[in-house]
């Protein structure tokens, strides 16, 4: 065999090999992935519309539990699998910011849990998510006073933003993704007036 052949040869096995590579290429984009996104609970037939942050008063919290030190309000959300595939939500936090300089004597903890599978732990089950299909998911805020009463800790409450940051897994390789809600005063005081609490 002579070097030009053996020249050919190399050639088209390299042209097969990509060849074969770019059709691999076209065929997982063709078949698509999961892709998820948090939306307002009973938003979950929307089109696809992913948002990195939701708008205050997306999400509308109910008053659940009111101390003269502690305060729990709770929403739902859909961890809605917009993609083509299904995909494995294999982790779900919360995390708040809510500045110490702004909010000294106020603490504040985000916890998220399967609606239909609650736990009383900080701990996330895998759950598998079809295509096309949600999660409802429960959002439990606690607010807590560390010095003095709760209505002096909130007496200036304006807005603060928490993130629900989600591990998930698909035919790609895992990854985090999240997305931004708001707590505004208003959510407090308006749930205040309906639950009628007298603030202490």
């Amino acid at each position: 065999m002579s070097m030009y052949t053996g020249l050919q040869l190399v050639m088209i096995l390299l042209a097969l090999v990509t060849a074969g590579y770019v059709a691999y290429t076209l065929f997982c984009l063709w078949q698509g992935d999961m892709h998820f996104t948090v939306r307002p609970a009973g938003a979950s037939r929307l089109r696809r519309a992913p948002r990195a942050a939701l708008p205050p008063g997306a999400v509308r919290f109910a008053l659940e539990e009111a101390t003269a030190h502690r305060l729990v309000l709770v929403a739902e959300v859909i961890l809605y699998n917009d993609g083509k595939q299904q995909g494995t939500i294999m982790d779900c936090i919360g995390r708040a910011y809510l500045p110490a300089e702004q909010y000294p004597n106020l603490r504040m903890r985000v916890r998220l849990t399967p609606t239909d599978a609650p736990r009383t732990d900080e701990y996330w089950e895998a759950v598998l998510v079809p295509a096309r299909t949600g999660l409802p998911a429960r959002v439990e805020i606690t607010l807590e006073a560390v010095r003095g009463s709760l209505t002096e800790a909130i007496a200036e409450f304006g807005k603060a933003d928490f993130d629900i940051i989600y591990q998930v897994l698909g035919r790609s390789d895992w990854y985090y993704d999240k997305t931004r809600l708001t707590l505004t005063g208003d959510d407090i005081r308006s749930e205040w007036l309906r639950k009628g609490v007298t603030r202490r």
